[in-house]
Formats: C-alpha cells, structure tokens, sequence
C-alpha cells in the first residue's frame, strides 16, 4: 500500500515505513460518541425480562471487572 506522508521537514516517506497496514474482518467502521471511541454488544436473552438481566449483569460487572482509565460503560435499550 502506498500512501506518501510528508515530514515535517518535507520529507516523502512511504506510510509502510512507519506502520504495519492489515486489512481483517470486522464491524463495518470504527465508531465514536462524544469524541470517544466505542463498541457495542448486543445480547439476546430468553427465559428472563430484560430489566432482571440488566439488573444482574450490572452487579455482576461491578464486582467482577476493573475498567481501566479512561474507559468506561454505558447501558443503554
């Protein structure tokens, strides 16, 4: 793949040269709120309402997980 970068002393250099380019599978486009990156789960349950699971998944996760700085999680549906 070649893609110039110019330095700031004006050098051309090849964007191969400072980075290792792939292409993989994946969501079809980064995605961002508020200026912040993010991703998304979506999770389908049976046999329980909605607001039971949510309930216990929460209190699962603040026991269970140590979100490090700068991250954090947002329920939302």
């Amino acid at each position: 793949m070649l893609l110039p970068i110019v330095t700031p002393a004006g050098q051309r250099i090849a964007l191969a040269d400072v980075a290792k380019v792939l292409i993989e599978d994946g969501p079809a486009g980064i995605k961002s709120e508020n200026a912040r990156l993010n991703g998304w789960s979506f999770i389908d349950i049976e046999n329980i309402d909605i607001g039971t699971y949510v309930e216990n998944a929460q209190q699962i996760l603040h026991e269970q997980l140590i979100l490090p700085a700068g991250y954090s999680i947002t329920w939302a549906g």
